[in-house]
């Protein structure tokens, strides 16, 4: 055995000569064991394999009854003075299986999830029409001469309607955030902005707040989500406040990597301990329990929409000192 049959011998790949006839005219012993023959029996056989230089290739042998499959690789080299082909050839069953099986857990997921979503959105559909129809009656009452027992009784079911219909809506809201292909278009941040400034008009009046608004950068978004996810980082720092302290919120444009826009929403709220930054983000996860109403679904939903864009969204708080949100979006879809 020469110095080059030596190397070939010990490489962790099987690996075949083939003569440019396309007959098999070395093997060494990992081809052994990928194909189950001997060097001899493979060797004077035809590969039976087209083969493609330089190009990777997947192919499948039969073995033992078993099928396997396996990547190559073929380049053109000069073996004892004459043309031939140095094949590199790799077991890849196992890596195949296990891809297949992830492939189809990756499907099974994709329906799951659109049933959940569906299931979401029909039952938010029709728990609709009773809530209504509670909040409906009950104001109806609340119209009338009540024993004060008995009203308080009364905005006590309101009350519990309300925060149901805020529930469902926020379920609704969120199944249905990348249901449908996104249309993406030309955003204008800041304007966006404006119009949640606009829309939260009377909840910053009544609460003394103050906004700070820098330039806002554009991109290539869904419009009506970037909408939601201003509304919600906003009115949730209206909500979030401290007793006796008028919010301060300040929306600030970042660097960013190239291709990349970050922006920030800071607040002298409440805050909450570095440990909750993650959780906060999960359907439902209210961190301040009944101190103030919600449903948890808000920066839920503001995770989803950020994902859909292909984003990132995390948060940074001091219990006490207030709360910052930070996202981070491409400036273009599919770029």
């Amino acid at each position: 055995m020469n110095a080059s049959e030596t190397i070939l011998d010990n490489l962790p790949d099987a690996v075949l000569l083939v003569n440019a006839g396309g007959i098999i005219i070395y093997a060494n012993r990992q081809a052994e064991r990928l194909f189950g023959r001997a060097a001899a029996a493979l060797q004077g056989q035809p590969f039976g394999f087209p083969l493609r230089p330089h190009t990777e290739q997947e192919i499948e042998l039969l073995r033992a009854g078993h099928l396997v499959t396996a990547q190559l690789r073929a380049n053109e080299v000069e073996w004892q003075g004459q043309k031939a082909s140095l094949l590199s050839i790799r077991d890849i069953t196992k890596q195949k299986r296990t891809s297949n099986e992830l492939d189809e857990q990756r499907q099974r997921l994709e329906i799951t999830s659109e049933e959940n979503a569906q299931f979401a959105s029909l039952a938010s559909h029709d728990l609709r029409e009773p809530v209504r129809k509670i909040l409906t009656f009950s104001g109806r009452l609340l119209q009338h001469e009540l024993q004060p027992e008995v009203r308080d009784l009364v905005e006590r079911v309101a009350s519990s309607a309300n925060r149901m219909r805020a529930l469902i809506t926020g379920i609704a809201d969120l199944s249905s955030v990348g249901r449908a292909e996104p249309v993406f278009e030309q955003v204008d941040l800041s304007r966006v902005l404006a119009e949640v400034c606009g829309d939260l008009e009377l909840q910053i009046e009544e609460t003394g707040a103050s906004i700070s608004r820098g330039d806002l950068p554009e991109i290539e978004a869904v419009p009506g989500a970037m909408y939601q996810l201003l509304l919600n980082l906003v009115a949730n720092a209206l909500k979030y406040r401290r007793d006796g302290v008028a919010p301060s919120i300040t929306l600030r444009h970042l660097p960013a990597p190239e291709g990349w826009v970050e922006f920030s929403c800071s607040d002298n709220g409440v805050g909450f301990p570095n440990s909750e930054a993650e959780t906060m983000f999960q359907a439902f996860r209210r961190l301040h329990g009944k101190q103030f109403e919600g449903t948890g679904i808000g920066l839920a939903l503001c995770r989803k929409i950020v994902d859909l864009h292909g984003g990132s969204i995390r948060a940074e708080g001091r219990p006490g000192e207030g709360a910052t949100f930070y996202v981070r979006l491409p400036e273009r879809q599919g770029a």
